[in-house]
């Protein structure tokens, strides 16, 4: 019996971990200095993930982000966002609670990392979704809450 739930634990963290590590780049807003912030024809560009569920995780799930890099940790910015619960939420930005639980976030060169604290239920409706900004698409002049996921979508052009 605890062979079979182990399998079935392991079978379910290789899914998610094979549909977390899809991820789709999208372009930021063209002009002829690069977009926001400037930086030239040669900078690179916001990187948004799919929308995945928390399931098949516990207290901490890491996600492999190769686009994650070091110019994005020192310079650009990383939002994690999660959205739905029990309380069926809007996406906000982490570190954040949902269902009776507190989400943060850690990121690292090419890693993401969602750490859960609380001993509440998880919904399955639960799901988390990442954006990645280099420094050259950052807007510097308040014009965009970088806490409003619909208004980081419309900015940078992200499907939502």
């Amino acid at each position: 019996m605890k062979t079979t739930n182990i399998k079935l634990l392991l079978f379910a963290i290789i899914i998610c971990t094979g549909l977390l590590s899809c991820g789709k780049e999208v372009t930021g807003p063209s002009d002829p200095g690069g977009g926001p912030g400037g930086g030239g024809s040669g900078s690179s560009n916001v990187t948004a993930g799919a929308w995945f569920p928390h399931t098949g995780w516990n207290n901490q799930i890491t996600l492999s982000v190769p686009e994650l890099n070091a110019d994005i940790l020192s310079n650009g910015k990383v939002l994690v966002f999660g959205k739905g619960g029990f309380e069926m939420s809007q996406p906000r930005l982490l570190p954040s609670n949902f269902d009776a639980n507190h989400y943060a976030v850690k990121a690292e060169m090419g890693d993401i990392k969602l750490i859960v604290e609380g001993t509440g239920a998880i919904s399955s409706s639960l799901e988390f979704r990442y954006i990645l900004i280099p420094s050259s698409k950052i807007v510097t002049d308040n014009k965009l809450d970088y806490n409003d996921y619909n208004a980081v979508c419309d900015y940078y052009k992200i499907a939502k």
